[in-house]
């Protein structure tokens, strides 16, 4: 997903915005999920900091995820299907 379509998404108040924890711990391979009920207020607070910071990005060329290293000025992008296949 582009960051300008990602922008439009949050802007849609119909856009549901949900808090997830998660622990990973490090001697295992396990994942601790907590997913709390979140109160209106910080649930748009909570999408008003993530648009910021995507806002702040939009205009910044976007390319495939380098594992090798990083491009200055660039957002680099992984698919979702990319780690499905992992």
């Amino acid at each position: 997903m582009k960051l300008a379509d990602m922008g439009k998404t949050l802007r849609d108040e119909k856009t549901e915005v949900s808090l997830h924890l998660c622990h990973w711990n490090a001697t295992s391979t396990k994942v601790t999920t907590v997913s709390p009920t979140i109160q209106k207020i910080l649930e748009s607070q909570i999408r008003q900091i993530v648009l910021d910071n995507v806002e702040a990005m939009e205009s910044k060329d976007q390319e495939a995820y380098n594992i090798i290293g990083k491009i200055d000025e660039t957002v680099e992008v992984a698919s979702v299907e990319a780690y499905k296949k992992i």
